[in-house]
């Protein structure tokens, strides 16, 4: 049996996606069976486990500079090295020279804001002064964001500002446990492998993490997905993931060891250490936001498995426990719902008391907590809400072909120069990612952001990076599930549905004098020591490079950042 006929790739049915969901769907277990032998059972492999080694990373680099001298000398010295640079100036002259003039790009561009059809979200609350309809009957805080989808979705949202940082360093392995350990199931103990049989069964999908969509990681986030046909099992599954979960042994070890081994994929990703050290840097200390990763927690969940090994589970065990009962008994919870399966928004007739049977086993509270944005230190860069016209000018400096990659894509000194916002974290970033030149791509960022900001926009590059811009953002809403979590964080941001619309409109009619006024004295404070922080990751043998271009940088070892043992 095979999935499609001989035909070619440009055959119209490997594009219907849809079609072949219906056709794989249809196909007997026999057929998946069948693959599974031919493919990966009795297939010899090998797998092989080392240890990173501190020494032969000092050899390497040790031999990386000497492979250098030897391809300087090959290439003849220093003459040989200019005239290479010489052949290099004139190939990207080469390539640059022939620009379509400005009269094509005038007559291409799109010049009108289209009317989007967006998903509609119909949203309702329990909340006072705004409480309406049948989400006023839920035993707790309910927000209920109505879209035309045959899922539905659920978030619980729990507010983690209670609980001390201590105890939120179990968060990531309780949230590990959930979906590995074993669970009281309809009355009845059953193994980890069952309750994820029956989970797969009742459920289309489950996750927990700290945040909402990579923001506000005050909140924990337990999502859980079924069919608008078995609406029920989101209550009962939701019960089970907070409350029936029971802690072993064996099973918070083999979590907390594969936590910890998580962390070696990180470290050795430059582009995940910086962003641990910016987080470490910028914000305050009992943050999630500062230790809650693989980086972090990486001493923490190896101390927690020593402990365990060490005959010390009782203590591990109450801990958890104690820190699953605080945030059961005293937290806030939140439930957002993105479901619908008729034109009227309306809920399954189960839904309501389902919760309320939930209610009765697990203590959730009404309330309304204020939101604020993220701790930061004091003297740091701040960027608020109101000034999303910086992003204009970021994607205008970045976009291909612009300033920014020309100038160091373009010459080779970075694969990609990036300027971020991020308005939920009220911040701004810029990021070079695998630099060939580390002092010369950081310079010309410099440079080429000030030059602009001194100077004035082209216009057409800014035309095409508003509507970049646009398309990013109304892509963002492309989906029923990009359009529900949209709504959740709609709520979180206290700003409409609309939002999206209204900002898209407001960046589309932006003027270059507004953009830079409003824009550039941010972007200016990207490369102010006193007023931003700089984070570096780079192999041992760069560390000389490092030292001429940035003498006021500190070393640090990366376990000086890492949460310690708390047991």
């Amino acid at each position: 049996m095979t999935l499609f006929k001989k035909m070619s790739w440009l055959d119209p049915q490997y594009l219907n996606e849809a079609d072949l969901l219906r056709k794989f769907k249809s196909l007997p277990a026999s057929f998946w069976h069948s693959l599974f032998h031919k493919y990966l059972a009795n297939r010899n492999c090998v797998c092989v486990m080392a240890e990173p080694s501190e020494k032969m990373v000092e050899e390497h680099a040790e031999k990386e500079e000497e492979r250098i001298k030897q391809q300087i000398e090959r290439i003849g010295g220093e003459g040989g090295l200019a005239m290479c640079q010489k052949n290099l100036e004139e190939a990207i002259e080469a390539n640059t020279c022939r620009l379509p003039p400005d009269e094509d790009l005038k007559e291409f561009i799109v010049r009108d804001f289209e009317k989007f059809n967006m998903i509609e979200v119909n949203t309702s609350t329990n909340l006072p002064p705004d409480s309406n309809g049948f989400v006023c009957n839920f035993p707790f805080t309910a927000i209920w964001h109505g879209v035309r989808s045959d899922f539905v979705d659920v978030n619980i949202l729990i507010d983690t500002d209670g609980l001390p940082v201590e105890d939120r360093h179990f968060l990531m392995l309780w949230f590990e446990l959930m979906f590995q350990s074993p669970a009281v199931v309809d009355g009845k103990e059953i193994s980890y492998e069952e309750v994820a049989k029956l989970s797969t069964r009742d459920l289309v999908s489950n996750s927990a993490s700290v945040g909402v969509s990579g923001v506000y990681d005050r909140f924990l986030s337990l999502r859980l997905r079924a069919d608008s046909e078995k609406v029920e099992n989101l209550s009962k599954w939701a019960n089970i993931y907070l409350k029936g979960i029971k802690f072993y042994p064996d099973r918070v070890a083999i979590c907390a060891r594969n936590l910890a081994n998580n962390a070696a994929d990180s470290k050795r990703d430059g582009n995940s250490v910086c962003h641990f050290l910016n987080a470490n840097s910028t914000y305050s200390e009992d943050s999630n936001t500062r230790f809650y990763s693989y980086l972090g927690l990486e001493k923490f969940h190896k101390a927690v498995a020593k402990a365990v090994e060490d005959g010390k589970s009782d203590a591990v065990l109450a801990r958890l426990e104690a820190v699953r009962q605080k945030v059961l008994a005293s937290i806030f919870v939140r439930v957002e719902y993105q479901f619908n399966f008729d034109h009227q928004f309306s809920a399954p007739p189960t839904m309501v008391p389902a919760w309320n049977t939930m209610a009765k086993a697990v203590p959730l509270r009404l309330a309304v907590p204020k939101v604020p944005f993220y701790s930061r230190r004091r003297g740091l860069m701040m960027i608020g809400l109101g000034r999303l016209r910086c992003q204009p000018y970021c994607l205008y400096m970045v976009q291909s072909e612009g300033p920014l990659w020309c100038a160091v894509r373009g010459n080779g000194l970075a694969y990609s120069a990036q300027i971020y916002l991020l308005p939920d974290r009220k911040a701004l970033s810029m990021e070079l990612y695998r630099c060939s030149q580390l002092g010369q791509a950081y310079e010309k960022t410099r440079d080429t952001v000030i030059s602009v900001l001194d100077g004035k926009l082209d216009e057409n590059l800014l035309e095409a990076a508003k509507r970049s811009l646009v398309c990013e953002l109304i892509s963002g809403q492309s989906t029923v599930k990009l359009t529900a979590t949209s709504a959740i964080l709609a709520t979180i941001r206290s700003v409409g549905n609309d939002f999206t619309l209204k900002l898209c409109e407001q960046i589309w009619h932006a003027k270059a004098a507004d953009v830079l006024t409003i824009g550039g004295p941010a972007l200016r404070r990207l490369f102010d020591p006193l007023k931003s922080v700089r984070s570096i990751a780079l192999n041992p043998s760069r560390l000389k490079e490092l030292r001429e271009h940035f003498p006021e940088t500190n070393m640090v070892k990366l376990e000086d950042f890492q949460v310690k043992n708390v047991m």
